[in-house]
């Protein structure tokens, strides 16, 4: 993130061309992946870690220079973002399944990955690293910093939006549409983290809380089953 540093308290909207190429198509192959036109989900993940590889470096580096201060932004950050979960569970879901009369109870998303992590445990880096850090780069870095040379109220909406959608369009093509009144809880907590790192204006913010929202319930399920 050129010029900007730990002490920043605004992101760095200026974005050059290949970044925002970068962006494009991540995007548009997370997408077509997410619709399974295309099976190549990790692999653009993977790719646009390289791609961006300086920006995480430049925020990583940043971060460094004031460890106690990115820590307590994180520390605060992961908080909200599990009393957001928590806030969706209890109180969004159940008043969007109340009107619409639709079993909302669990995400299909939240269910197929620990499937996954039962079958294989090394599933754990992909859903607390390599997983956040991709998101982060694509919806904070990537998307939020475009949009939000329109506007930045559009810029929040639309990261929150396409960050809950990707986590639920399988299940909804698998014929489970239920699973779309579930974008609003994922929204919720991207608006958190989005929130974060236009405030902070470092990525490993929003990474940080992301990872330890992943790995958290995660590492707990592993240890005591």
């Amino acid at each position: 993130m050129r010029s900007v540093d730990a002490r920043a308290p605004h992101y760095d909207e200026r974005m050059g061309r290949f970044e925002a190429a970068c962006v494009v198509g991540w995007l548009v192959l997370m997408l077509l992946a997410r619709f399974e036109v295309l099976g190549l989900g990790f692999p653009v993940t993977l790719l646009l870690i390289v791609l961006l590889g300086r920006p995480l470096v430049d925020a990583a580096r940043a971060a460094a220079a004031r460890p106690r201060e990115i820590l307590r932004w994180v520390a605060i950050v992961t908080v909200l973002s599990f009393v957001a979960g928590i806030a969706s569970q209890s109180l969004l879901t159940p008043v969007i399944a109340s009107i619409t009369g639709l079993d909302l109870s669990e995400s299909t998303n939240t269910t197929q990955w620990m499937t996954r992590l039962w079958a294989n445990p090394w599933w754990f880096p992909v859903l607390t690293l390599f997983g956040p850090l991709g998101e982060e780069l694509g919806c904070r870095y990537g998307i939020f910093r475009l949009v939000s040379r329109l506007n930045v109220l559009l810029a929040h909406l639309v990261t929150a939006g396409l960050f809950g959608l990707q986590h639920v369009v399988q299940a909804w093509l698998h014929g489970d549409p239920a699973q779309l009144w579930h974008i609003p809880g994922y929204a919720l907590t991207s608006l958190v983290w989005t929130w974060a790192y236009r405030r902070t204006g470092n990525l490993m913010v929003p990474f940080g809380a992301h990872a330890l929202v992943n790995g958290i319930p995660l590492a707990l399920i592993l240890l005591l089953s």
